[in-house]
């Protein structure tokens, strides 16, 4: 979770402890941090969430301990260590690093990263690695379509007791969008028609505008693949200077204006 920790605790439901005692620290020696004393009401799974936990910054260790009716801590639980992805962007490839999880009986067998494109995409595995790995480097060059943000999300496995999982916070890379407009084209040459050209970009809410040089538009169209011949009402505009304004919603919810001049060559 990229808000907060979570943690999941297996009570013995025959016990009668009233409560836990939940324990955090930033190192493995401490010191340790009482953040609660959790009431248990025989359940067989509890959540408890440290909402003060800065999951983007660090990773950190908990333990639990119950308390006997003299007020005495009696039995701790095993040690854990929470998941920090945290990575590194170069041109095309995104660097991915995390420290190993630590508290489950039985080791790490498998790490398997997730990645998403833009705010709304959907978690994709993208890679399965052994244990002992923890590092990683994803070429987007690989990642169909256009984008301006991916996203990761590291998750243990143990492939002896499916139900122990952990995930790692969850990082994001921003890409501005590489856009750019011509500034001339000539309809029927090697440019026939004047239209942007770019990648990264979300082009939801995308209007490219023509004017003439009266500030008359004489084109306009949402459809990114569809660009402006050099025609107006039927004929073939004239040579000379227009101005074109591009709109469009990069995915990361920013609204983007181009604007530029350029030459039709007749």
């Amino acid at each position: 979770n990229s808000e907060f920790a979570s943690l999941v605790l297996l009570p013995d439901t025959q016990s009668s402890v009233p409560y836990v005692n939940i324990y955090r620290s930033e190192s493995s020696s401490g010191p340790w941090e009482l953040l609660d004393e959790m009431p248990l009401q025989g359940q067989a799974v509890a959540y408890y969430d440290d909402l003060t936990a800065d999951v983007n910054s660090m990773s950190y260790y908990y333990y639990t301990s119950i308390t006997d009716s003299c007020g005495n801590e009696v039995l701790e639980s095993d040690h854990m260590r929470t998941i920090f992805l945290e990575g590194e962007q170069s041109g095309q490839v995104n660097t991915l690093d995390w420290n190993a999880f630590e508290g489950w009986p039985d080791v790490v067998n498998a790490y398997e990263l997730y990645r998403a494109v833009n705010d709304d995409g959907n978690l994709e595995a993208i890679a399965l690695l052994d244990g002992s790995t923890h590092t990683y480097e994803d070429d987007i060059l690989s990642v169909p379509g256009d984008f301006s943000l991916v996203r990761y999300i590291v998750r243990a496995q143990n492939d002896d007791n499916a139900s122990m999982t952990s995930w790692s916070n969850e990082i994001f890379f921003e890409y501005t969008p590489n856009l750019y407009l011509p500034n001339a084209f000539r309809p029927g040459g090697q440019n026939p028609v004047f239209k942007p050209v770019g990648n990264f970009a979300d082009f939801s809410d995308y209007r490219l505008e023509v004017y003439n040089r009266w500030g008359e538009l004489i084109f306009f169209s949402d459809d990114f693949g569809q660009g402006w011949d050099g025609t107006f009402k039927g004929g073939d505009a004239p040579a000379g200077v227009y101005v074109c304004v591009l709109n469009y919603r990069s995915a990361n919810g920013k609204t983007d204006t181009l604007k530029t001049s350029f030459v039709l060559i007749r």
